[in-house]
């Protein structure tokens, strides 16, 4: 995504689909930061790492 850029729930929806298929149909979710709760979102915003930048 670009910097800055939140998916969308659809755009979410294809990606979580698309990884389910490359780690053979294993359940994937993903999340914003506003989707998790509010006891622990501040803790896994802090710790997350970026996987991918393209180059």
């Amino acid at each position: 995504f670009e910097s800055g850029h939140v998916p969308g729930f659809f755009r979410l929806f294809d990606i979580e689909q698309e990884l389910s298929a490359l780690l053979d149909g294993r359940k994937v979710d993903l999340r914003t930061p506003e989707d998790l709760s509010r006891y622990f979102r501040d803790r896994v915003v802090a710790l997350a790492e970026v996987q991918y930048v393209r180059g």
